[in-house]
């Protein structure tokens, strides 16, 4: 794929966007700093010697684009302690969440694994993860990323994250004399355009139920966020609720696209990857999801460049939600823990992120990491440097966030729309929810 390059360290508008990014920071320290040492091995907290017997480490993830990179860090791992050998596996990213979970309380859970950024406080809340004691990364973390969990414990190493917004074949776009839209009703017009030409607007892969939700995302991030940036506290507080119109706006927008016919057809029939060659290729024209969309793009063979825009708002400024993608974390009840801690902190080093940034086409979350990025990601950066970047999506434990994923965004994909009657279970089940002392408290944006 033919891509035009630079590195972090020529984009700095995309990583200094960062400490603009909402949060409680816990102790925000010297961040971004470069660390002259960052390079060289680290004994880091847990300074495990050398096992004396034959070990494996098991490492899970969802995204099987990781697996080339994963495999040369483990080598380079199993190289600088010997005896060790790390096993990286996948697990479906439909069914990674419920798999962990069952293995974690099963007592089966590998010794580390890569997970979602909004579930790792529910985890350390019920002591499934170990504490990162004395990380040595954590000055290194942008300023947007140096955050705890509400017992002032680090759990987590925040590898990457994802922006999200609108990704788009700029050769269509140029062929039919568009430019990326200001607000809803242009997108709208523009949609209009691209499907007259007898492409498909905008690309969905919903048999990967996760792309719908993350279709959604950039849509909160600019329709709500903007006027009501701490909505998530809002709703714990009980201060607002999920029949306001604040909160129904994206999907009530969303539900307009696919009445309209600018969601591809057979959504629920192609999966992620489809969903992103079928841009490549220009069966369609856009794609509304996170900046990994730019690694995926990489791997596919296409010659098209892919452009980016943050979704429109329905006017003024559109919003960012800019938030860690994959959490590098351990078992608490591991056969392994302080030799899981050690390659934690061995995959924060500077070179070893590298390897793990580039393979994926990812945006790293330590400052001192120099990595190449394609045109979309440099895009992105530029429109995070302008725009009021968010760091909390939606607000939704427990049962309220089974019926939102398996109910509300299907129906919506669908053509049934997105009911009052759905929103009112969504505030019923998320009062239930409520109860339970051990829910995350959703943090202030600022």
């Amino acid at each position: 794929m033919k891509k035009s390059m630079t590195t972090i360290a020529a984009s700095l508008t995309l990583l200094m966007a960062l400490s603009a990014c909402g949060g409680n920071n816990g102790n925000n320290g010297n961040s971004g700093s470069a660390d002259n040492s960052a390079a060289q091995p680290s004994g880091g907290s847990a300074s495990a010697e050398a096992p004396a017997k034959e070990v494996t480490l098991r490492v899970t993830s969802w995204v099987p684009e990781m697996k080339p990179a994963m495999e040369k860090i483990g080598e380079q791992f199993a190289k600088e302690n010997p005896g060790v050998t790390v096993d990286f596996s996948i697990i479906p990213g439909d069914q990674y969440e419920n798999i962990t979970k069952t293995k974690l309380l099963a007592n089966d859970a590998p010794d580390l694994f890569f997970m979602f950024a909004s579930r790792v406080d529910e985890l350390a809340a019920n002591g499934l993860i170990g504490e990162l004691s004395g990380a040595s990364f954590y000055d290194r973390l942008l300023p947007g990323f140096q955050k705890k969990s509400a017992d002032g414990k680090l759990y987590a190493l925040p590898v990457d994250y994802s922006a999200y917004g609108v990704f788009y074949n700029q050769d269509v776009f140029k062929s039919l004399n568009l430019t990326p839209p200001q607000t809803f009703a242009e997108l709208l017009s523009v949609s209009e355009t691209i499907k007259a030409a007898g492409i498909e607007p905008f690309a969905l892969g919903a048999k990967d139920s996760w792309t719908i939700e993350n279709m959604a995302l950039p849509m909160y991030a600019s329709m709500t966020k903007p006027n009501e940036p701490n909505f998530g506290k809002d709703l714990y507080d009980g201060k607002a609720s999920m029949s306001d119109a604040a909160f129904k706006r994206p999907f009530l927008a969303l539900a307009e696209l696919q009445d309209k016919g600018y969601i591809n057809k057979g959504a629920l029939g192609i999966d992620y990857q489809q969903s992103v060659a079928s841009v490549l290729e220009g069966k369609t024209a856009m794609i509304a999801s996170g900046s990994y969309v730019a690694g995926t793009a990489s791997t596919l063979e296409a010659d098209a460049q892919l452009g980016y825009f943050p979704f429109p708002a329905d006017e003024g400024d559109p919003g960012l939600l800019m938030i860690v993608d994959k959490s590098l974390v351990y078992s608490s009840k591991g056969k392994n823990p302080e030799l899981a801690q050690k390659f934690i902190d061995f995959f924060a080093r500077a070179d070893i992120m590298k390897m793990h940034i580039e393979g994926l086409n990812a945006i790293p979350t330590l400052g001192d990491t120099n990595a190449a990025l394609p045109q979309a990601l440099l895009d992105l950066g530029a429109s995070a440097a302008k725009f009021r970047s968010f760091s909390q999506g939606f607000y939704l434990p427990g049962r309220a966030y089974q019926t939102f994923t398996e109910k509300l965004l299907p129906e919506i994909i669908t053509g049934k729309g997105a009911t009052d009657a759905r929103f009112a279970e969504l505030d019923k089940q998320l009062k239930e929810e409520l109860q339970n002392p051990k829910v995350a408290v959703p943090f202030e944006e600022q």
